[in-house]
């Protein structure tokens, strides 16, 4: 997420894509499939809730998060 906010311009905007899980990681269902097979390929592979995701966004001084549905962008 750093790199991400010093290569930004000013008024820049990141999009993450990704399956963004409930906070007990159960949901959505696709997204905890593919959280398993992230752990069967990668070394400490997963799929993170948009709690841990809004954390990150903002430890590196993001100042506006926006949640877009799903096939918004």
């Amino acid at each position: 997420m750093r790199k991400c906010y010093n290569s930004l311009n000013s008024n820049g905007k990141i999009v993450i894509q990704d399956w963004i899980m409930n906070d007990a990681k159960t949901e959505p269902i696709q997204g905890a499939i593919f959280s398993i097979n992230m752990l069967v390929g990668v070394e400490g592979g997963d799929c993170y809730s948009e709690n841990e995701v809004r954390t990150w966004l903002s430890m590196q001084d993001f100042q506006t998060l926006r949640k877009l549905k799903q096939n918004q962008v």
